[in-house]
C-alpha cells in the first residue's frame, strides 16, 4: 500500500479515488503471495480460482479506472472524507489507505487456505464453491449495469434499485 501511495495518488493522480481501482488489484496479488503456488503443484481448482479472481479484479479496476480516474471524478465520500480531517488530507488519506492495505490482506487470507486444499482437489465442495464465486461475479456485473443506466438516466443520490435494493 506504501508504494501504490507514493506512486500513484501523491504524484499522479492526486485523486484518492485510485485506492477503489487498486483494491482489486491488491486483493488478487495479496492472494496469490498467499497461496504460494511456487512451493506447491498447482491444482485445477487453483487455477479456476486465481482465474476467476483475476477476471475479477481486472473488470472491476479497470472499469473504476475508466469512469472515475481518467475522468478525474472525485468520490464525494473521500470529499466528506477530507472535510472531517483537521490536518493535511495526504498524510490522513495515507494512514486511512494503510489501513485499508490491512483489510486488504484480510480479504486475501482465504488464498492461503486454498493452497492447503491439495488433497481435496476435486471434490463436489470445491466446484460449488466455485459455482457460487461465478455467480458473485456475474452479479456484480448486473448491478453494476445497473448502477450505470441509473447514471445516464440523470439519476441523483443513491441508487436503490435493482440488486442494489438488497
Amino acid at each position: 500500500m506504501l508504494v501504490l501511495w507514493d506512486g500513484f495518488i501523491i504524484f499522479f493522480f492526486r485523486n484518492p479515488g485510485i485506492i477503489d481501482c487498486l483494491w482489486s488489484f491488491g486483493i488478487v496479488g495479496a492472494g496469490f503471495v498467499l497461496n504460494q503456488p511456487w512451493h506447491h503443484p498447482v491444482s485445477d481448482f487453483e487455477i479456476a480460482v486465481l482465474g476467476l479472481m483475476a477476471f475479477w479484479a481486472i473488470r472491476l479496476g479497470g472499469s473504476l479506472f475508466w469512469k472515475r480516474i481518467l475522468p478525474n471524478r472525485i468520490e464525494t465520500r473521500y470529499l466528506r472524507l477530507a472535510q472531517g480531517w483537521k490536518k493535511n488530507h495526504l498524510h490522513a488519506f495515507f494512514w486511512h489507505f494503510q489501513f485499508q492495505g490491512i483489510l486488504m490482506l484480510m480479504v486475501a487470507t482465504p488464498f492461503y487456505f486454498l493452497s492447503k486444499t491439495q488433497s481435496m482437489n476435486g471434490m463436489i465442495w470445491q466446484w460449488c464453491v466455485y459455482g457460487l464465486m461465478v455467480l458473485s461475479v456475474l452479479l456484480e456485473i448486473v448491478a453494476d449495469r445497473q448502477l450505470d443506466q441509473f447514471i445516464q438516466q440523470g439519476g441523483k443520490g443513491v441508487f436503490r434499485g435493482g440488486l442494489w435494493s438488497y
